[in-house]
């Protein structure tokens, strides 16, 4: 991690290693340590993941590798609609 860390928020309830980062700048990244999950079975539904966010959060999400995913703009409740999502997400698939 970087200094321009601000917050470390820890998602392992979506997959071990999953962590919810608020930069200095008041951006936010989502870091996973594998992508697709270690759960799924079906890798092609995390092709267009950062789509999917999205969609999901009404905010631009941008892929910048495989697993970290930067959300340059997002809105006051961004992060708590990102673990929510995130944990719907792995809660349909169990």
């Amino acid at each position: 991690m970087t200094d321009d860390v601000r917050e470390t928020h820890s998602l392992d309830e979506f997959d071990t290693g999953t962590l919810l980062l608020v930069m200095a700048d008041g951006s936010l990244q989502v870091q996973f340590r594998l992508m697709p999950p270690s759960w799924t079975a079906d890798e092609a539904a995390f092709e267009d993941f950062d789509e999917q966010l999205s969609e999901a959060l009404d905010v631009e999400v941008e892929a910048l590798d495989k697993e970290l995913f930067s959300i340059a703009a997002p809105r006051p409740d961004t992060l708590t609609r990102l673990r929510d999502v995130l944990l719907a997400r792995r809660a349909a698939t169990s």
